[in-house]
This record gives structure tokens, sequence and C-alpha cells, in this order.
């Protein structure tokens, strides 16, 4: 069970897992061993499971499709290789198991159409007769909230929207260093400059450039929910009105229990991705969303994602 000082950790941890040990202690009262301690405790019991960095990827011409699938007349042993056919695919950047109208949710980075199209062609040609069915979506924008354990803590959002825009500055090497980035973002300079054969000050330099592009969006953290024990769950919504996307967003922010609010192209119009201690919380929440926005959404979906097989940001190497 986590205390109090681990809770602040974590949080302060989701609004920039790179901050310098002695910041985070300043913040959350404690002293930088401490803060140390409670970090390695937390990362050995698999509560964090990883450091990353979110990326503008839309700036390096990638880009992210969403993926529903509901199988078909499948074995847990058959459920398991397809699953583990999907991991190894080179585009796959999330994948999960789910309880709800599909049974796996696909999150793929791709430089265009064909390369999507090209994973469910080969998809198909080996799964096709146990894929029953399948959504494809588009994601418009990407809003990430802070993971917020405490009462009173810091609240912030990072919003990334996927247009085209190529950014002709990012060279071999600025790859390289974002790709580290994505594999630990609490990687020091120091051991980014050795494995690039690097001066530290210039791994400095530039990062804070790929951050003052907004090419470096955030440092953040991946926690294991199911060790907090909190379900984390996917609600897919149908909405009328449009225009009330922000205000829906809003809303569940104030929950403070929001993850991900993302707007999409395709079957469904909105994606929130929240934690709870429990159904009947969830329960809660949608029975006052029903309420205050009563008229502006036609039908809600409700996912819960009880495994992740696969979460991926290192992509930047690929041609």
């Amino acid at each position: 069970m986590l205390d109090l000082l681990d809770r602040k950790i974590l949080t302060e941890l989701d609004i920039n897992s790179r901050a310098p040990l002695t910041e985070i202690g300043k913040k959350v009262g404690a002293s930088k061993e401490t803060v140390k301690y409670r970090i390695d405790k937390l990362v050995s019991s698999g509560i964090i499971t990883e450091f990353y960095t979110a990326f503008n990827t839309a700036k390096l011409n990638h880009f992210y499709y969403k993926l529903l699938i509901k199988l078909h007349n499948v074995t847990p042993q058959l459920e398991n290789e397809i699953l583990n056919y999907i991991k190894k695919q080179k585009y796959c950047a999330y994948l999960g198991s789910s309880q709800g109208n599909y049974d796996v949710v696909i999150l793929l980075m791709v430089k265009t159409p064909n390369q999507f199209q090209g994973f469910i062609t080969e998809l198909k040609k080996n799964y096709g007769e146990h894929i029953i069915e399948k959504d494809m979506h588009f994601p418009l924008n990407i809003t990430r909230f802070n993971i917020r354990l405490y009462d009173n803590c810091e609240k912030i959002r990072t919003v990334y929207e996927q247009d085209e825009r190529i950014n002709n500055k990012i060279n071999e090497l600025d790859l390289k260093i974002l790709n580290l980035l994505s594999i630990n973002a609490r990687m020091p300079l120091v051991e980014i400059g050795h494995k690039l054969n690097l001066d530290p000050k210039v791994v400095k330099y530039r990062i804070k450039r790929l951050e003052k592009e907004k090419i470096i969006l955030r440092y953040m953290v991946a926690i294991d929910y199911n060790k907090l024990g909190k379900k984390f769950t996917q609600i897919n919504f149908i909405i009328k009105d449009l225009d009330s996307i922000p205000e829906i967003t809003d809303f569940f922010d104030k929950t403070n229990k929001c993850i991900h609010s993302i707007q999409l192209l395709g079957k469904y119009d909105l994606t929130i991705e929240i934690f709870v201690d429990d159904n009947e919380e969830i329960r809660n929440i949608l029975g006052e969303f029903k309420k205050r926005f009563s008229g502006k959404y036609l039908s809600y979906d409700i996912l819960d994602l009880y495994k992740e097989h696969a979460i991926i940001w290192g992509l930047f190497y690929w041609n």
C-alpha cells in the first residue's frame, strides 16, 4: 500500500520524470536519498514500469492509428499466439487485452496509411478467420493529464495534435537522442553522451532545443494500476454534438481519475481513459456524465483494460 510520500513522488514523476532527485525532494518534503530509495522501491516492486517521454511524433512524420479487434472462436493458446504475433510487428506501439465489446486494443505508429493497411493485410492473412470485428480510428488529438494520487496536487495537461508538420531540422543524431529518452526518460546526460560519443553539454543543448521546438512534450511515468488496486478503464463515446468534446474532456479531467482524452476519426468520436477503484466508482462517474451531457452523446462502450502486453516508445530509428 502506498503512503502519502510515495503518492507524491509518483505524481511529481508523472509531471516531469526527468526532474533531479533534489528538485523532487523539495516538492515532496523529503531528502534526495529518501526520494531515490522510494523510487528504486517503486521500480523494483513493479509499480513503476518505465519512465518515458512524450513526443510530437507528427513533427517526425510518424502518426498513430488505433485498432479495436473482437476475436472469434479462439482458445487461450490461440489468443496468446495472436497477441504475440501483434506484439512482434514493427509498428506496434501499444497492445492491450480488454473485456467488453472488443478483446484487443492496438495502437500503431506509422509514417503512411499504406503501412497501416499493410499491417491489417498481414494480420487478416494470418488470423482473419478469428477476427469477427475490427474498428479503425485515427486520433486527431491526444490530451494526456497527469496522474493525481493525492488531494490538492498540481494539475497539468499535455495536448498533442496529429497534423502533418515535418521538422527539417531533425537529424540522425537528434533521433538517436530521442530514442534513448524514449527507452528511459531519466537517463543522465553523461550516459547519453557515452552511448552516442558526445559531450554531455552537446546532449543538453540538443535536448533543450527539442523541448523548445515542442518535439519533446513531456517526461512521464508509466505505472501498473493493478498493483495499486485500480482498474484501468477505456470509455469510447459516439458524440452527437462534437462541439461538446472540450466540455466533456474537462468533466473527466475534474474527476482526477482521467489519464487520456483522445478525439478520434472513426466509429467512435472520443476515447476517455481513467483509473478507478472499482465498478461502482465508474458507475457513479458515468451517472454524473449522463445527467450533465444528456442529448450531447449517442452511446458509449466500456472496455476494461486488464492486461498490457506492449508499450513501446522507442520507434524513431525507423526508416
